[in-house]
Protein backbone atom coordinates (compact mmCIF):
# COMPACT_ATOMS: atom_id res chain seq x y z
CA UNK A 1 0.00 0.00 0.00
CA UNK A 2 1.05 3.55 -0.68
CA UNK A 3 -0.40 6.90 0.28
CA UNK A 4 -0.80 10.17 -1.53
CA UNK A 5 -1.47 13.62 -0.09
CA UNK A 6 -2.81 16.18 -2.53
CA UNK A 7 -3.29 19.90 -2.14
CA UNK A 8 -6.84 20.06 -3.54
CA UNK A 9 -8.01 23.59 -4.08
CA UNK A 10 -11.17 24.67 -5.81
CA UNK A 11 -13.50 22.57 -3.65
CA UNK A 12 -16.64 24.49 -2.80
CA UNK A 13 -19.82 23.55 -1.01
CA UNK A 14 -20.16 21.09 1.84
CA UNK A 15 -20.80 18.08 -0.39
CA UNK A 16 -17.76 18.42 -2.65
CA UNK A 17 -15.33 16.50 -0.38
CA UNK A 18 -17.86 13.69 -0.01
CA UNK A 19 -18.41 13.54 -3.77
CA UNK A 20 -14.66 13.49 -4.44
CA UNK A 21 -14.15 10.74 -1.87
CA UNK A 22 -16.83 8.57 -3.47
CA UNK A 23 -15.44 9.00 -6.97
CA UNK A 24 -11.83 8.28 -6.03
CA UNK A 25 -12.85 5.38 -3.75
CA UNK A 26 -14.42 3.66 -6.78
CA UNK A 27 -11.07 3.39 -8.53
CA UNK A 28 -9.60 -0.13 -8.43
CA UNK A 29 -6.83 -0.29 -5.85
CA UNK A 30 -7.98 2.68 -3.73
CA UNK A 31 -8.58 1.57 -0.15
CA UNK A 32 -9.23 4.91 1.61
CA UNK A 33 -9.87 8.56 0.75
CA UNK A 34 -10.25 11.53 3.06
CA UNK A 35 -10.86 15.06 1.80
CA UNK A 36 -10.79 18.16 3.98
CA UNK A 37 -12.20 21.26 2.28
CA UNK A 38 -11.10 23.52 5.14
CA UNK A 39 -7.46 22.45 4.84
CA UNK A 40 -7.65 21.90 1.09
CA UNK A 41 -6.15 18.43 1.38
CA UNK A 42 -7.07 15.00 0.06
CA UNK A 43 -5.36 11.88 1.41
CA UNK A 44 -5.54 8.67 -0.64
CA UNK A 45 -4.35 5.19 0.32
CA UNK A 46 -3.91 2.95 -2.71
CA UNK A 47 -2.19 -0.04 -4.26
CA UNK A 48 0.24 1.27 -6.90
CA UNK A 49 0.04 -2.09 -8.68
CA UNK A 50 -3.65 -1.47 -9.40
CA UNK A 51 -3.99 2.29 -9.84
CA UNK A 52 -1.52 5.01 -10.79
CA UNK A 53 -1.06 8.44 -9.24
CA UNK A 54 -1.92 9.87 -12.65
CA UNK A 55 -5.30 8.07 -12.66
CA UNK A 56 -6.12 9.35 -9.15
CA UNK A 57 -5.17 12.89 -10.15
CA UNK A 58 -7.20 12.60 -13.35
CA UNK A 59 -10.28 11.44 -11.43
CA UNK A 60 -10.06 14.52 -9.20
CA UNK A 61 -9.50 16.87 -12.12
CA UNK A 62 -12.45 15.38 -14.02
CA UNK A 63 -14.64 16.57 -11.15
CA UNK A 64 -13.34 20.12 -11.45
CA UNK A 65 -10.93 19.89 -8.56
CA UNK A 66 -7.83 22.03 -9.06
CA UNK A 67 -4.65 20.52 -7.67
CA UNK A 68 -2.06 22.72 -6.07
CA UNK A 69 1.59 22.38 -6.93
CA UNK A 70 2.53 20.73 -3.63
CA UNK A 71 1.70 17.06 -3.26
CA UNK A 72 3.63 14.01 -2.27
CA UNK A 73 3.37 10.25 -2.34
CA UNK A 74 4.78 7.86 0.21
Amino acid sequence: MASLNLNTVGMSGGSDPVRLERIVARLPGVSAVRSDRTKGLTHVEYDPGLVSIERIVSALQEQGCVLGRDWFAS
